[in-house]
């Protein structure tokens, strides 16, 4: 009798190896959640450092930014307490010289005009004074917040010049988290603020610096290009009487037709006069900005307080190009060609 073939059976897998399995990849499961919330954890301490850094850059330009600023016609801004002072880097904004379609002022009778306007000014003091010692027509403009820019202000009177407010302006790459990066420094306009806290800034400002007959913008490429801000910042100069110097940090600067529509006197920069610390470049771009002004009537050319500059436009008052054209403060050529204008 044939015996059956019993069927065979197939092992089950055993309960344990499945334990052991689905733990493992709910370790796993694990492990990747906690390196998630790592990351997330983060990146939120990153953006609230960055944050706080924001803050104490905004408390340090603009004390008391928790209160509310005075916009013209309103009663006048209470006095904020006196920032301390600070050397602002010597990273400064460039671009190339001016060439734009717009139809300047036209330029003055009676001869060619060369203005030098001479940046940074406020936190060399002794530097300053064999500049204005030398026989040529220069135009200081000062930094506010720095250790001598109200005795730069007042020294610069005393030798008959007409000083201007060098206003920190923000530019593009600006960051407090690089150092390498632009940093406009204490009374700086920012993208985006209001109208009254733009208005306060600037009467702190003017206040750090003292008797000003105008203002150019120090750095201030971002804020060159932003209409809303850049009108907010022109109506408050004007509120004070001013005129404006466009320096011109960006080919893509909106202040000329601003100013043009609320009626406020400005001019433009032509050359910057010392990117290389070269005398001998320096000089050169001196009989530059010279045969410029012989083509147009006039030429605004903007240096910095440096020794090189300094000693630049010492050679300079001695060549033949100091009689072939007329050295002018901003104050009196803006006068001229405004004068000018209004005689069309």
């Amino acid at each position: 009798m044939t015996r059956r073939k019993q069927p065979v059976r197939r092992k089950r897998p055993r309960k344990k190896k499945q334990q052991g399995i689905q733990e493992k990849h709910l370790y796993f499961i694990i492990l990747i959640l906690a390196l998630f919330i790592l990351l997330l954890l983060g990146v939120i301490y990153h953006l609230n450092r960055k944050y706080q850094r924001q803050e104490a850059y905004l408390q340090a330009i603009w004390p008391g930014k928790a209160q509310a600023h005075s916009a013209p016609g309103e009663p006048a801004a209470q006095q904020a307490r006196r920032p301390k002072e600070q050397t602002l880097p010597a990273a400064r904004e460039q671009t190339p010289d001016r060439n734009t379609t717009a139809a300047p002022p036209r330029p003055p009778a009676g001869g060619p005009r060369m203005c030098v306007v001479i940046d940074d000014c406020g936190g060399n003091l002794q530097l300053l004074k064999e500049l204005l010692a030398l026989d040529v027509a220069v135009t200081p403009s000062v930094l506010p917040h720095l250790p001598y820019s109200r005795d730069s202000v007042d020294y610069a009177r005393t030798r008959g010049c007409d000083p201007l407010l060098h206003l920190p302006m923000q530019p593009k790459h600006f960051s407090l988290d690089h150092p390498g990066y632009l940093n406009p420094g204490k009374g700086a306009i920012l993208v985006g603020m209001t109208a009254s806290q733009i208005y306060g800034i600037i009467e702190r400002d003017l206040a750090s610096v003292g008797p000003v007959t105008g203002v150019n913008n120090h750095m201030g490429s971002l804020v060159s290009e932003d209409r809303d801000t850049m009108a907010r910042v022109l109506q408050a100069i004007k509120s004070n009487n001013l005129f404006f110097l466009d320096s011109r940090t960006t080919p893509k600067t909106v202040i000329p037709e601003i100013a043009r529509d609320i009626g406020l006197p400005y001019l433009e920069r032509d050359m910057f006069l010392d990117n290389s610390n070269s005398q001998a470049a320096i000089l050169d771009n001196l009989y530059k900005l010279a045969r410029l002004a012989q083509k147009q009537g006039y030429a605004i050319g903007i240096g910095h307080l440096k020794p090189g500059t300094v000693k630049a436009l010492s050679a300079f008052s001695r060549s033949p190009w100091r009689s072939k054209v007329r050295m002018v403060s901003l104050s009196t050529l803006i006068r001229q060609v405004y004068q000018r204008d209004a005689g069309r």
